[in-house]
């Protein structure tokens, strides 16, 4: 019994994820029609075999002929459809004669879609029908997915799809208008619209005159026949407006430098789904190698601000989601020092935002060494323990004291203490610290060479101290960096130009970390507590910006621009690297077959094309070297190199029932960004097609980097023989000779002259027959088989013998009931025919009791046997009360059911075909078998 409770929950989820996809202004107009069909209110029935009925619509043994049908409006959840659309719903397929019924319709109106009456004129009624229509009788029940489409009171059109459908299965539809007359059907055998049916995908286009729906119907055809019916249900309608079938990916994100973006979101349902990127949105859009499913998480380690994508490749078109800007900071952190309300300012000469002259600047007005004077406040958490970050600020100095200054210009430091002492005398405080100070070689001298220096403090000391870089003229601004390139390793940096690429004298300078350093948590301006009271410095500080790195030991990131074919190019684009702020050398290196064994590329500096063959798969780096000689490694790219691409197709061949089809499949060497066009308009790597009746030609062009190339594969006909075959001179009992002379009928198992079918040319012969003889345990102890597709034309027969001498391993079978089977196969190779039967074998002087069976017997029977397909099986009474079970074999010896009992059970085997079973009973170690019949 269907819980209405369990369907609304998954409704409710699937539009949850699809609210989930939108934004929220997006989400607010969404327009989405859902129906479970467990509120007949919106539906108006047309004739009594139509209805809602415990929560399904259902095809109440619907049939043609007679106005039975079910619609509703589309209102008030969709006013009207836009240019895109999709719809899914569920059918479960449950019998029909001939069925030629609507299953899902959009009409634009409430009259029915096709005719008035069955011989009245065509409703004047814009409509396009899903469509389930068994073409001829005798198929199986096999029916066919068919679109229809109609203009007005014109008549309709059909275009039949290759998708077939049989009785006693449910299959998930799925209908997608993807442009203005453009549409993409797709079945699928799973809830979760994951595996498609044969035939599925299909594409197909509706005029741009046919339109102005506003009803969904369910129901018959009523042109068809009245002879023609159908049972089946219709479940979870889901209708969604204005769909986008490349979906939506999400909204714009913002990173900081090297920071990792969040996944874009998924789309729902399969797709020949690719991403692109782009850093100009305006300019060349990327393939991105190996992101070729509906979910993609774009690489941390991003440095620049970057645009993405998602496409997805629909009857031959593109088609693309929205555009997702992440959005990458240069700064981490920001300061330009307008709101002094965030600083905590100790003593006085050193201030933000409070020189009338310089405002919006961290101010040094004459401000004295010997006491600590400075300004501090905190940073983002997230810079405590990295160990790649950057700090640039401006520097201008417009006056110094008698000898010189002494001054922490900035200081990142494990607390809010002063960077270096507490006190004079020098007492240092216990707080990690890494900073820039300037300050005189000669502190008596106004004219002296001021420096500027890089320190560094593993709490309470020593300090390590970089080398000098000269700073000495005043009422220029410098612009300085302080940067930590690793966990051992910090750099300076002085530069003229706010670019940053004029380096003073003596920039950059290195300097070793003394040990772990950790948790930086403040920012700091100010003095030193080390210095004099004469040391006075004049100068303004500016425009800092904090720039968190990748948290790796690197030297920036790489990226590939595709990948290579055989003997191709490889190109490496260039990214900012984490560490660039000059005076660093760059040389790459690379590793064939990616086995880790490096060699340097020659001439290779930050941005090259390497133009050498590439004839394996090869692993690229690009090293850092610091000016201390300090080397960084870039992440390691790996370049694919493929041949030439090659296709050949193969045909599987499958028959279902008395249809043959051919799966044809283009084999490629490598299947890498490589699309897919066959002559008869399909897009997919394999493609199902119907059995022709001549020789057809298929093609297709696979289209990839590395070459479009084509095949082409003659389809052949695999034809069915016209007439069943009758074998006869079958004996119903076989006298093995022991003397090994006999030559009467019955002393051999023969099957004489089988009706083979007839026909002008071998694609109407037989290829083989098979016979096959089987023990009571389904053991298949001999088989024979015959080359039959020479025979003589015409004459409708196969003349020869297929025969049992009646011996097993060179001795005379044992008397007891045995099976056959014969089987026919057809010119393509596939089974067309079986016939099957029982023989006795007598008079070897042997009974069915003296042969041999595994264990001891079982005391049981089984009865009616024979029987119509259901039977008891009994454990005579004496039998141990230990449970027991039941196994039954076919004639080739396949189990097909087995269940546990005590006492007695029932056994069902009605669904199965007519035919002997070998029945086997079980109970500890022992067992006993019992042949069956089922007539």
């Amino acid at each position: 019994m269907k819980t209405i409770f369990k369907k609304l929950n998954k409704h409710r989820l699937k539009a949850a994820l699809f609210m989930g996809a939108l934004t929220c202004a997006q989400a607010s107009q969404a327009q989405v029609l859902l129906d479970d069909y467990s509120n007949p209110s919106p539906w108006t029935q047309v004739g009594v075999n139509m209805h809602l009925g415990s929560g399904v619509m259902k095809f109440d043994n619907v049939h043609d002929a007679a106005d039975n049908r079910a619609y509703r409006s589309l209102a008030p959840n969709i006013p009207a459809l836009d240019v895109t659309w999709k719809a899914e719903f569920e059918f479960n397929y449950i019998s029909g004669n001939v069925p030629a019924h609507s299953l899902f319709c959009l009409s634009a109106g409430t009259l029915n879609a096709y005719r008035e009456s069955p011989t009245g004129n065509f409703t004047d009624e814009d409509m396009l029908d899903i469509a389930l229509i068994e073409p001829y009788y005798g198929n199986g029940n096999q029916a066919m997915v068919t679109v229809l489409r109609k203009d007005g009171n014109n008549a309709p059109t059909s275009v039949a799809s290759s998708i077939n459908l049989r009785p006693y299965n449910t299959y998930y539809f799925r209908i997608e208008k993807v442009a203005s007359i453009k549409y993409l059907l797709s079945v699928y055998s799973d809830q979760d619209r994951t595996v498609h049916v044969a035939g599925s995908p299909f594409c197909f286009t509706v005029g741009t005159s046919i339109g102005g729906f506003n009803t969904i119907q369910h129901g018959c055809i009523i042109q068809g026949a009245s002879s023609r019916s159908l049972n089946g249900t219709i479940d979870n309608l889901y209708i969604e407006n204005g769909y986008n079938p490349a979906g939506n990916i999400g909204g714009d994100q913002t990173i900081t430098f090297g920071g990792d973006p969040t996944a874009f979101l998924c789309n729902t349902g399969d797709g020949d789904y690719s991403w692109i990127s782009a850093t100009d949105p305006d300019g060349t859009w990327t393939l991105i190698p190996g992101a070729n499913s509906a979910c993609y998480d774009a690489p941390a380690g991003l440095t620049q601000t970057t645009f993405y994508r998602r496409r997805r490749l629909i009857c031959g078109t593109y088609f693309y989601s929205n555009t997702v800007t992440v959005n990458v900071l240069d700064c981490t952190e920001e300061e330009d020092y307008s709101n002094a309300a965030n600083w905590i300012q100790v003593d006085n000469g050193v201030c933000v935002n409070c020189d009338p002259q310089n405002p919006q600047t961290v101010s040094f007005m004459n401000c004295a060494d010997a006491t600590s004077r400075r300004v501090y406040r905190n940073i983002p958490a997230q810079f405590a323990n990295a160990i790649a970050w950057r700090a640039n600020f401006e520097f201008t100095p417009t006056a110094v004291g008698q000898g010189g200054p002494g001054h922490v210009l900035l200081a990142l430091t494990a607390g809010n203490q002063d960077p270096v002492s507490t006190n004079t005398p020098y007492t240092a405080t216990n707080q990690d610290a890494i900073m820039v100070v300037w300050e005189s070689n000669n502190h008596t001298n106004n004219s002296a060479s001021f420096k500027l220096h890089g320190f560094a403090k593993n709490d309470a000391g020593p300090f390590t101290v970089s080398g000098d870089i000269d700073l000495s003229n005043f009422n220029q601004t410098y612009y300085i960096s302080l940067e930590r390139v690793n966990a051992n390793w910090a750099m300076i940096s002085a530069f003229t130009d706010p670019l940053r690429t004029q380096h003073l004298p003596g920039s950059p300078q290195c300097f070793q970390l003394p040990g772990d350093i950790t948790g930086l948590t403040t920012m700091q301006h100010g003095t030193t507590t080390w210095g004099f009271n004469d040391r006075v410095l004049t100068a303004t500080i500016d425009n800092t910006c904090l720039l968190l790195g990748p948290n790796q030991v690197n030297g920036g990131s790489i990226s590939l621009s595709g990948f290579a074919c055989l003997s191709g190019s490889a190109y490496i684009s260039n990214v900012q690297l984490a560490s660039n702020l000059g005076g660093w050398t760059y040389r790459w290196e690379k590793s064939d077959n990616c086995s880790g064994n490096w060699t340097t590329i020659p001439g290779a500096v930050a941005e090259f094309c390497y133009t050498g063959q590439l004839t394996t798969t090869t692993c690229f780096r690009r090293v850092a070297v610091s000016p201390c000689g300090l080397e960084m490694y870039s992440n390691t790219v790996t370049y694919q190199v493929y041949p030439q691409q090659t296709v050949s197709i193969t045909d599987n061949l499958s028959k279902d029932n008395c249809e043959v089809t051919h799966e044809l499949t283009a084999n490629v060497n490598f299947n890498n960004n490589t699309s897919f066009l066959w002559s008869n308009g399909a897009t997919t790597q394999s493609i199902t097609v119907s059995n022709p009746t001549a020789a057809t030609n298929y093609s297709v062009t696979v289209t990839s980097p590395c070459g479009n190339v084509s095949a082409s594969f003659d389809v052949q006909p695999c034809f069915n023989p016209k007439e069943e075959f009758n074998p006869w001179g079958v004996p119903s009992w076989v006298t093995p000779n022991w003397s090994g002379n006999c030559t009467g009928l019955h002393c051999q198992f023969r099957v004489d002259d089988a009706t083979m079918p007839v026909g002008s040319g071998p694609a109407y012969n037989a290829s083989r027959l098979e016979l096959r003889i089987y023990d009571r345990w389904g053991n298949n102890f001999f088989t024979q088989i015959e080359d039959i597709s020479n025979y003589p034309l015409g004459t409708g027969f196969w003349n020869g013998i297929l025969y049992w001498s009646g011996f097993i391993d060179g001795k005379p079978a044992l008397n007891d009931i045995y099976t056959w089977t014969l089987d026919m196969y057809n010119n393509c190779g596939l089974h067309h025919e079986r016939s099957t039967g029982a023989f006795e074998v007598v008079g070897t002087g042997k009974t069915d009791a003296e042969i041999d069976q595994p264990g001891a017997p079982v005391n049981s029977h089984v009865f009616p046997n024979p029987n119509n397909g259901t039977f008891n099986v009994v454990l005579d009474n004496g039998s141990s009360s230990e449970e027991a079970s039941v196994k039954v074999y076919d004639q080739l010896g396949k189990e097909i059911l087995t269940k546990s009992f005590k006492e007695k059970t029932d056994v069902d085997l009605s669904a199965f075909p007519k035919g002997i079973y070998m029945v086997q009973i079980i109970q500890g170690d022992s067992s006993s078998y019992e042949k069956v019949v089922v007539q």
